[in-house]
């Protein structure tokens, strides 16, 4: 007699079901795990929407103060753009050497618009030689001032007969008077304010005054 194979006494169905019964038991096995185990991690790298928000808000310009520089501009090719512009760490996103990593600050943290600045490429690898000339809070005066020269830009602001702009520590002006005459007298008419002093980060005026005269004085009309 041909030799014939023998015939499986599980029928197909019986087969998919107990295929099906695994699968199902598969799954409420990944249902019923603590839900910390699946969550996904957040990373410290900036989403895309914070980084063109922090590109945005500093105009598509370096935050250095001094620098200003462009950072996007056409490209050759009609439907791109060229990008000369980094999102940095204010505080580092791993822990590397020179980059102001701290422990102290949750992952979801580093990745906060509030930890960023928009610096060019070649400030953006320059913050990251030297964290104690490139503080945490150098950089937050960095972006703040700079996202106030935006803001003035977008919405301009009388002139006023004076300015002063201090970021980055130091002292904008010291005005020292002895005498019996008036260390300095500003004298303004329009609309503006007569003086304005900006600090994020110093000390915007020092008036000293040891005679009988005045230190400042301020007249507006």
């Amino acid at each position: 007699m041909p030799n014939s194979k023998p015939k499986s006494s599980v029928r197909p169905g019986i087969v998919n079901a107990a295929v099906c019964c695994r699968t199902m038991g598969l799954s409420r096995i990944i249902g019923n795990m603590n839900p910390d185990k699946r969550k996904r991690r957040v990373p410290p790298d900036f989403s895309k929407e914070t980084i063109e928000i922090l590109a945005k808000r500093a105009a598509q310009r370096c935050s250095k103060p001094g620098c200003n520089q462009l950072t996007s501009g056409p490209h050759s090719v009609e439907t791109k753009a060229t990008n000369l512009g980094r999102a940095a760490h204010i505080r580092g996103a791993r822990k590397a050497k020179n980059n102001r990593f701290d422990e102290n600050i949750t992952v979801a943290q580093r990745a906060h618009i509030s930890n960023g600045i928009w610096l060019c490429t070649l400030h953006a690898d320059e913050i990251d030689t030297d964290e104690q000339k490139f503080t945490v809070e150098l950089l937050d005066g960095w972006r703040s001032s700079h996202e106030a020269d935006v803001a003035r830009g977008l919405y301009p602001l009388p002139a006023s007969t004076r300015e002063i702009n201090v970021s980055g520590g130091g002292i904008g002006s010291i005005i020292s008077n002895s005498g019996p005459g008036i260390g300095m007298d500003i004298s303004h008419t329009g609309t503006g304010c007569a003086e304005r002093i900006i600090s994020t980060g110093g000390v915007g005026e020092i008036v000293v005054n040891s005679g009988p005269g005045i230190g400042k004085r301020i007249v507006k009309s």
